[in-house]
């Protein structure tokens, strides 16, 4: 199965992401651009982080952050958001590359 990136694009995407949800994808990572901070206060669940730069170069991986945290990057230009796990399942590492070509938004536009 292919990993997904879906870019969560709107104010309301944004504002919600993944706050209350009781279980995630193994497959999809979200994506919030521009952004080099998040918080996981009212998260059910914890979950894995990557920061990364305006060229899609992984700068920074947290893995099983727990709910009630913050977490920022200086110097990333986005956020990828996912299941706890996902990240040793794709084998993502400092310096990958994620590909901005391929995502698409979680509002269809």
């Amino acid at each position: 199965m292919d990993l997904k990136w879906v870019v969560l694009n709107t104010f309301f995407l944004r504002l919600k992401g993944l706050m209350g949800a009781r279980d995630l994808p193994d497959n999809t990572m979200y994506i919030l651009l521009p952004c080099s901070s998040i918080h996981t206060f009212g998260m059910k669940l914890p979950i894995d982080v990557l920061f990364f730069d305006k060229y899609g170069k992984v700068l920074r991986l947290c893995k099983h952050v727990n709910p009630g945290i913050v977490i920022a990057e200086k110097g990333a230009y986005g956020v990828a958001e996912g299941k706890v796990g996902i990240i040793d399942k794709y084998a993502i590492s400092l310096g990958s590359t994620i590909p901005l070509q391929d995502i698409r938004s979680a509002d269809g536009k």
